[in-house]
């Protein structure tokens, strides 16, 4: 069996899909910046901010369809980036909205929100939502990691690996 990083976090969570999750990532500042103008439901703007791509055909029925038949793991990233407070309460908005559709349709949707502690206020105190803090890293367990990451991300890659762990490894040991 293959290890999930959820697995050794012990929250309650629903059981793990039979299909791989299909992952989005979403960073909420643009939206925040469209939604005074254009509102619309996230799933509208992903679909329209995909097609504006030069290549792609894809619509909000297409999503909803996938939204419908796949597990997702949908990434918000940057709620706190969201600084309007009119942007901030519209943008909470569409996320319970989002909520509420995966609901009605049993949809599998695992979703991680980002934000900074501060300014966070129980924003999402909903039935299902696990709130969890990042424990910080002291610096031997920063470094650990950062080269690990930079191994997997930069892989045979042994110059840029290096020259990535240097720019963390000299502000780590000032």
């Amino acid at each position: 069996r293959r290890r999930r990083p959820l697995d050794r976090l012990s929250v309650p969570r629903n059981p793990t899909p039979l299909n791989e999750r299909l992952a989005v990532l979403v960073n909420l500042s643009p939206i925040a910046d469209d939604i005074g103008a254009r509102p619309e439901s996230l799933l509208t703007w992903s679909a329209r901010n995909i097609r504006e791509a030069p290549t792609a055909q894809l619509g909000a029925a297409d999503l909803m369809s996938w939204f419908q038949q796949w597990p997702w793991l949908l990434i918000l990233d940057g709620f706190d980036e969201v600084a309007s407070p009119f942007a901030r309460n519209l943008v909470q908005n569409q996320i319970v909205n989002l909520f509420i559709e995966a609901d009605t349709r049993a949809s599998d949707l695992l979703t991680v929100i980002t934000t900074r502690p501060q300014g966070y206020e129980n924003d999402f105190a909903l039935p299902g939502v696990e709130h969890m803090t990042l424990k910080p890293l002291d610096t031997t367990e920063a470094l650990a990691y950062s080269s690990r990451f930079a191994g997997q991300h930069f892989g045979q890659d042994v110059l840029q690996r290096a020259k990535t762990l240097q720019r963390w490894t000299t502000p780590a040991n000032a």
